[in-house]
């Protein structure tokens, strides 16, 4: 198991400045692969009564701003500052960004935490990000669009953070556990 414990202080909608990056050191496979991240959300809190920003995600890049992902952002304030707890994919091609779902791809209960699992794979030159929480018994997944360059697909990173939902000052807390990282391929 890893556990993080992240104190919030930057902005949770300008990228993740305060959180732990994890980056696998192997070579990821040439062909078809699958990688799995699960774990569970342990802790969220707000020192200050505004939403906390705390997120778990799995990422992938393909040089500048071309990215995929999938995360849980636990408590959060959205750009309307209406509280929303949930689970968000996307898909970031140059500079046009999606929700193949909406935004939350799912809304799940305001204070609760919640076992997760995250997989991109890639069949063929299709790419996919799913994900699912607690008892769920199938993915939901999405296809990423066809301009996502999928044959140069780098090494995914694991990213858990937690940010002020759009202040500066340190107000919240956010902490995880990874219970395992899977990488089957060829």
């Amino acid at each position: 198991y890893l556990t993080a414990d992240v104190p919030g202080g930057s902005c949770g909608r300008c990228g993740n400045g305060d959180g732990v990056r994890l980056r696998p050191t192997f070579a990821m496979p040439t062909g078809d692969f699958e990688f799995i991240v699960s774990g569970e959300e342990l802790l969220r809190v707000a020192n200050d009564g505004t939403g906390t920003m705390g997120s778990v995600w799995l990422s992938m890049f393909a040089g500048g701003v071309t990215q995929i992902g999938v995360g849980i952002v636990g408590d959060y304030l959205n750009g309307s500052h209406q509280a929303g707890h949930g689970i968000v994919i996307v898909s970031q091609i140059g500079n046009a960004t999606t929700y193949p779902f909406g935004y939350p791809a799912r809304s799940l209960v305001l204070g609760q935490y919640n076992t997760f699992q995250f997989r991109i794979r890639r069949v063929g030159s299709a790419v996919f990000v799913a994900y699912k929480v607690a008892a769920d018994a199938t993915w939901t997944e999405a296809a990423i669009s066809s301009a996502f360059p999928a044959a140069a697909l780098t090494s995914p990173v694991i990213t858990i953070g937690a940010g002020d939902s759009g202040g500066t000052t340190a107000n919240s807390r956010f902490k995880a556990r990874l219970d395992f990282v899977t990488l089957t391929g060829n």
